[in-house]
């Protein structure tokens, strides 16, 4: 597959991203739906197969839960190496490259997962565990169903990709393994069947994603989560009211190479019209792509 053979078909779009530069494994493989190994062809074929391939019902896909895809039984990939999608009006294709320890291209990898945030309207795909380093950071998509991509170092230390959906329609997705060169293909199409995505999407500004609290009424106890790619290791959520402030500190994951997650719950806190800033600690750092404001109604 070429830059050339696509540039044929305006119908179809390619990018490659290339970048430089987790979520915790917390289901259990008995509570996911697994996926094989299977050939999906994509380099020397024309973007016709290539949809054609996509559009395949095998294997199936889902549009809710957790699925695993099953890897190698040598996996040698160690570092996510680059992002590449393929955005047609039928199908979404987005592909993940990955080298071993010296720099060449991996043959196998390890146990990937696939779980839907609707709430959130995210897809987020688990690297298998031998998979630690980044030297893709995020990339932006603009597809029809996906249009951003973030790759977020854990508390615990390992790698996924958030996949941020769109929310005009309902969808399905699958995962895909091909070997030597070790890839990993998530598929995603239109589910008829399904109905449209009602979360809150994310809330982004260059440095921050904050994916809860949504803007609206909410009720203690009050969930922050999102991840940062900040110069500090500190992240400040804080409740602004008339009334006395609330401020809390929050660590982000260590990360160089990637978004690094944090999280916190406050108990409680001011009430009424109270906004929520969530931004990098500034003892040491001025930077305002790296707050955002979020208003919130607390009975």
């Amino acid at each position: 597959m070429t830059n050339r053979s696509l540039a044929k078909l305006t119908a179809i779009v390619i990018v490659l991203a290339t970048f430089a530069g987790g979520c915790s494994r917390d289901k259990s493989e008995e509570n996911s739906t697994p996926i094989t190994t299977a050939a999906i062809p994509l380099e020397g074929k024309s973007p016709e197969h290539i949809e054609t391939s996509c559009l395949s019902p095998n294997p199936k896909f889902t549009n809710r839960g957790t699925t695993s895809v099953l890897g190698g039984t040598r996996p040698d990939a160690h570092q996510l190496s680059g992002i590449d999608w393929i955005v047609t009006s039928k199908c979404e294709r987005i592909v993940f490259s990955f080298v071993t320890n010296h720099g060449a291209p991996a043959s196998q990898i390890g146990l990937s997962r696939l779980e839907f945030e609707p709430e959130q309207r995210i897809l987020r795909i688990e690297m298998p565990r031998d998979v630690n380093v980044s030297a893709v950071a995020n990339a932006r998509i603009e597809g029809t169903l996906t249009e951003r991509a973030f790759v977020v170092r854990s508390q615990s230390g390992s790698l996924s990709v958030d996949l941020h959906l769109s929310d005009q329609i309902s969808i399905k997705a699958r995962g895909l393994i091909v070997d030597s060169p070790a890839r990993l293909i998530i598929d995603l199409q239109p589910d008829p069947d399904g109905n449209p995505i009602e979360g809150s999407p994310p809330i982004i500004s260059r440095d921050i994603v904050v994916l809860a609290p949504a803007a609206g009424e909410i009720n203690y106890p009050l969930r922050v989560r999102g991840y940062a790619r900040t110069r500090s290791d500190l992240i400040i959520a804080r409740l602004e009211s008339t009334g006395p402030n609330l401020e809390r500190r929050v660590a982000t994951a260590p990360s160089s190479d990637s978004w690094g997650e944090f999280a916190t719950t406050i108990s409680e806190g001011p009430s009424g019209d109270v906004t929520l800033i969530v931004a990098e600690e500034k003892e040491t750092f001025d930077n305002s792509d790296a707050e955002l404001s979020i208003p919130l109604l607390i009975p």
